[in-house]
């Protein structure tokens, strides 16, 4: 996926319809602005199968909005050394992760279509608290 898509979350959503990925590798950053600026459908990527998100934290808020579209998909977060990319372990989360404390706010559309992850400064999601 060329550099420039990666950077618009709508061009990115269009490439996965259109090209029919079955299986994507990305870091959560890409993922938590396409979720943020709201490009993902109900029961969009028909053909998307398994999703890897690893490289950084994938904030929850953005995982549930995702599993929550996507809910045909299987979402593995691989684990190792940074220094060498290589996972060495991995988990497959299988639900949506605990209730929800706050709504995610998507960005309204016309700002998604004409905006960037570039220029999107850093988004605020809601943190998970500790159980009591």
């Amino acid at each position: 996926v060329s550099p420039r898509l990666n950077l618009n979350p709508a061009r990115l959503a269009r490439f996965i319809r259109e090209h029919r990925i079955e299986r994507w590798f990305s870091v959560p950053s890409v993922l938590a602005c396409m979720a943020r600026f709201d490009v993902v459908r109900q029961g969009d990527f028909p053909d998307l199968r398994r999703l890897w998100c690893c490289g950084e934290v994938f904030p929850m808020a953005a995982l549930r909005h995702f599993m929550a579209r996507l809910p045909h998909v299987e979402y593995t977060n691989p684990y190792g050394p940074t220094e060498t990319t290589i996972a060495s372990s991995w988990h497959t989360v299988r639900k949506i992760p605990g209730p929800m404390r706050r709504r995610f706010r998507s960005a309204p559309p016309a700002e998604a279509k004409n905006s960037s992850c570039s220029t999107m400064r850093a988004a605020r999601f809601p943190r998970a608290r500790p159980a009591s």
